[in-house]
Parts: structure tokens; C-alpha cells; sequence
């Protein structure tokens, strides 16, 4: 591991590249952290970050670096060498490559779990770099983009995160593409803020959610949307009518007799609320046994 560590500062960028690979996987055991901790191997990954004009060394540093964010003593290594402010710098600067935006939006993504780390985060920039990204035409980039910025939301409060219009509705189109999961996670965070959610509705989210949960590719998307429309409409206290103006009846019956416990509660909730007036009651008629296996 010292001879790979020591490869890092090659002059051949191919065996540099290298070294910086082999790290990324083994960065996952401890014992390995604790080797690469001592043998000053952050500093020269962020180095490498910072000077190298070799856009997949640059990507491969990164990897290794999002690979070390779950220990705290990295953390306190990329706090005192600035690394932070480069990660921002990294994401708003016009010129990086897609495949480092997307290696670093990852690390991003695990480092703001934790709330003292999104509060830093967040100060030197991170929302604003988050949102930069989201509105990327990789969609790849733009899904990873948006899945940090709902771990940064979660984490701080989505009160304390500022989006913008642009990004709102980039998110909202996110929900027709495979990226649709990242973008539910953000919706369902960002939209525990009542202005957020009153934009996010302006924007087409319930429409754009419930379609992602008829027609979408991906079995866990379509599954995650019907959650994530019951979450945002719940918050509108309005008595789950609008859920049934979208047709969202059937779905909150067959949430309701699957999935998490937590899921199935609220679902049952919508559905009571729904069937406490004659319009509602109305649009559950003949529906009645699909409820039978959950009771």
C-alpha cells in the first residue's frame, strides 16, 4: 500500500491512474484508511484533483476520495486543506468533465449525510454547486446531483437550502427519465418546506409524479412516486382530493396492501380522510376489496 500511496505523485499520469484505481476500491477497509491517513494519501488525491489537466485521473482521484468520506479523520484532512471549497469549485467550473461533476456529486452525496459535514458543505457554496449540476445534460451527473442535494436538504433542513425556479423544474422533468428515484428523494425532502412544495406544485410535480407512477421504466420508480405524491399532497392537508382528481385512488389501494408498514399507514390515512365525504367515498365504489388483504 506505501509503494501505491507513493505512486500517486508518478510523473506517468497512466500509473498515477493507476494507483489512484486500486486505492478507490481498497479505501472501503479501515485498515486501509488507516494506511492511507498516515502516509499523507488524501493531501495528494486532492492534489492530483486540483492540478491535473487528465480529466480521468481527475475522476479516478475523486472516486477515492468519495471512498473515504464515511471517516471522520478524512474529514478533518480535507477541512484544513481546503478541500471543500475545491469540491464546489470543481462542480461550478464550466470546463470540468461530466465523469469528474458525476464522482464528485457521489462523494458529495455521502459526505452530507452527516450534519455537521452538509453545514460545511453548504457554506462553502454546496447548494448552489448541487443545483449547477442538476441542470447538467448528462443525466447521470444530473441524477447524482440531485440525490446530494435532497442527503444536503435532509441534513440542514430543506428551509436552509435555496433553489432556484430553474432547478425545480428540471427536477419535475427528471421524473420522465431513469433518474427519476434521485429526483423523488429530493422532492420528498425539499417539499417539507411549504413555500418549496407551493413552487414544486407550480411546476407540474403532482402531475409529473403521478405519471412516473403508472408509466415509468423502472418498478421502484413507479412504486417510490405513488410515496412521494401521497407525501406532498398529505402536506396540503386537503383531504386527499386532489389525490383522487389525479386518479391516485387505485394507487394508494395497492399501497396500502404492500410495502413498508410506515407506507401502508399512510396510504390507510389518505384513504380515510377520502372516504370521510360523499365526492370521495364516491370514487372508492367497487373498490372495496383490494383493502381486504391489508385488513
Amino acid at each position: 500500500l506505501p509503494s501505491l500511496i507513493g505512486h500517486l505523485s508518478s510523473k506517468d499520469e497512466s500509473i498515477a491512474e493507476m494507483a489512484a484505481g486500486v486505492i478507490a476500491e481498497l479505501c472501503t477497509d479501515r485498515r486501509c484508511r488507516d494506511e492511507l491517513l498516515k502516509q499523507d494519501a488524501v493531501q495528494k488525491l486532492l492534489r492530483m484533483v486540483s492540478s491535473s489537466r487528465n480529466d480521468s485521473l481527475r475522476a479516478k482521484a475523486v472516486h477515492a476520495i468519495g471512498g473515504m468520506c464515511a471517516d471522520e479523520r478524512f474529514w478533518d484532512v480535507i477541512t484544513r486543506s481546503n478541500g471543500l471549497t475545491m469540491l464546489v469549485e470543481l462542480l461550478f467550473n464550466p470546463n470540468s468533465a461530466g465523469s469528474l461533476k458525476l464522482g464528485v456529486c457521489n462523494a458529495i452525496g455521502d459526505l452530507v449525510v452527516d450534519r455537521n459535514h452538509a453545514l460545511a458543505f453548504q457554506r462553502a457554496g454546496g447548494a448552489h454547486a448541487l443545483t449547477s449540476c442538476v441542470g447538467m445534460q448528462d443525466k447521470d451527473t444530473a441524477a447524482a446531483a440531485a440525490h446530494a442535494l435532497g442527503n444536503l436538504a435532509k441534513a440542514i433542513d430543506s428551509a436552509n437550502v435555496q433553489i432556484d425556479d430553474t432547478t425545480i423544474r428540471r427536477i419535475v422533468g427528471m421524473l420522465a427519465e431513469p433518474g427519476a428515484s434521485s429526483a423523488m428523494h429530493a422532492i420528498a425532502v425539499l417539499c417539507d418546506h411549504e413555500p418549496i412544495r407551493q413552487r414544486f406544485i407550480q411546476s407540474g410535480v403532482e402531475a409529473g409524479l403521478a405519471n412516473a407512477s403508472k408509466c415509468h421504466a423502472d418498478m421502484t420508480a413507479r412504486q417510490q412516486g405513488v410515496q412521494v405524491l401521497v407525501k406532498v399532497l398529505k402536506e396540503g392537508n386537503d383531504g386527499g382530493q386532489r389525490l383522487v382528481q389525479l386518479g391516485g385512488v387505485g394507487m394508494l389501494l395497492g399501497m396500502a396492501s404492500s410495502g413498508r408498514v410506515e407506507d401502508k399507514e399512510s396510504a390507510l390515512e389518505q384513504l380515510e380522510q377520502i372516504s370521510s365525504n360523499q365526492g370521495g367515498l364516491s370514487s372508492l365504489e367497487g373498490q372495496e376489496r383490494e383493502l381486504l388483504p391489508t385488513l
